[in-house]
């Protein structure tokens, strides 16, 4: 037998703008704009879901967000330069993790986090002739929690429950995130694309992609303020309290194709792609602090910094496709 939880009720506004200047018949500039709140995620509401009916603060998420952008259009050449600007406020997140001290499974909420995107992009196409183009695209940006968050921990054990069945405040503590990055993949990226198309329907495409100013995702608990205060030496600190920057790196794609034309408006498509041409299979492309910390009697052992080190994912080695399609 479950007793039902409480019902709540959100109210959430959006409104979109957008506004387009034409200079001429080949030069536009356009704005486009969001304000909007967001209701609380299911999987982001509850405290812990699996044992108790212990939501978070319900405060609809708030969302700003611009974009503009300058177009152009000439016979040989097209472009598009873009800055974009979006901060969202009382965000939540929930991190689940084994707590060695409490020898049981945890639950990390953090919320009432605010965080902001800013970038500017730009891409290019020349065409040198018929037969070559050269593209390049390319993106800088900054992602970053701008204020600290609240963290609160609930056990799965039942430590949070006393002797007559009554549910105990949860712990709750200060994140201290404000400034780290959002891992969202690279936040500098840029590419550059030669393409060659043959009369008889052939075309060779070979890019080289650049990526950096990557970030490894962040576990909350290691920047809670209670652990903070653990960390005594900056060696402990650099181990456990910072956000590690990956490296960054090439890659080199490529792809062929070609279209035979069949009667009736039929035709067959071919094509042949290949991603990481040098086999390039150290770049880390992302990955995630562990949330466990090398804890004995609440303390920090230092012997045991790399006991839970950091988790990399790496980019695919050379792989590719053959694709073969028909139109009719």
């Amino acid at each position: 037998w479950t007793e039902k939880g409480k019902v709540w009720y959100t109210m959430n506004p959006s409104v979109k703008a957008g506004f387009t200047y034409k200079i001429d018949g080949r030069n536009k500039l356009y704005i486009n704009g969001l304000a909007e709140t967001r209701a609380t995620q299911i999987n982001n509401s509850y405290v812990s879901v699996r044992t108790k009916d212990t939501a978070v603060p319900m405060k609809n998420e708030q969302v700003l967000s611009a974009d503009v952008n300058y177009a152009f259009i000439y016979p040989s050449v097209r472009g598009r330069i873009s800055g974009f600007f979006t901060e969202t406020a009382n965000s939540s997140d929930l991190y689940g993790y084994y707590d060695d001290e409490k020898q049981t499974f945890v639950n990390f909420m953090l919320t009432e986090f605010s965080k902001r995107y800013l970038g500017v992009e730009l891409g290019v196409s020349y065409k040198i002739n018929s037969s070559f183009t050269v593209s390049a695209a390319g993106t800088y940006a900054d992602y970053r929690y701008n204020s600290n968050g609240l963290g609160i921990i609930s056990t799965e054990n039942g430590t949070s429950i006393n002797s007559s069945g009554t549910n105990l405040k949860d712990d709750t503590t200060t994140v201290m995130i404000n400034g780290l990055h959002v891992a969202t993949g690279p936040q500098l990226a840029a590419n550059i694309t030669i393409d060659y198309f043959h009369p008889k329907m052939w075309f060779v495409d070979l890019t080289l992609n650049y990526f950096n100013n990557n970030y490894l995702d962040i576990a909350p608990n290691r920047f809670s303020r209670s652990n903070m205060a653990l960390y005594t030496t900056d060696e402990i600190k650099s181990a456990l309290g910072t956000q590690e920057k990956l490296n960054g790196g090439f890659l080199l794609d490529m792809s062929v194709g070609k279209v035979i034309y069949l009667k009736n408006r039929k035709s067959l498509n071919f094509s042949f792609s290949a991603s990481n041409l040098l086999n390039n299979k150290k770049m880390i492309t992302g990955g995630y602090q562990q949330a466990r910390l090398p804890l004995s009697d609440g303390a920090i052992e230092e012997t045991g910094l790399n006991r839970f080190s950091n988790k990399y994912y790496y980019a695919w080695g050379f792989n590719m496709f053959f694709n073969v399609g028909i139109r009719f």
